[in-house]
């Protein structure tokens, strides 16, 4: 009887990877730049939820790094 040694399984090229990362077209969305244009940031939390299937942790935090992205940062002073 021949054995054969076991055959690793390919680990999925996005696995482990929040899915933030996984998909950078999500910070290009309109209706996400729309929202944070508009400071509306619990309905851009939600979209990127939505795009991005991460959780509510994951999304808010991303949201809250773009808001501080010198993209967006005028619209939110910071308050010093």
């Amino acid at each position: 009887m021949l054995t054969h040694p076991k055959i690793r399984e390919r680990p999925h090229p996005t696995k482990g990877i929040p899915p933030q990362m996984s998909t950078p077209s999500a910070n290009d969305d309109p209706q996400l730049v729309e929202h944070i244009q508009q400071r509306q940031l619990l309905k851009a939390v939600q979209r990127y939820k939505e795009l991005t299937g991460s959780n509510l942790a994951e999304a808010k935090a991303s949201v809250d790094a773009l808001v501080r992205s010198p993209a967006y940062a005028h619209l939110f002073p910071s308050k010093r």
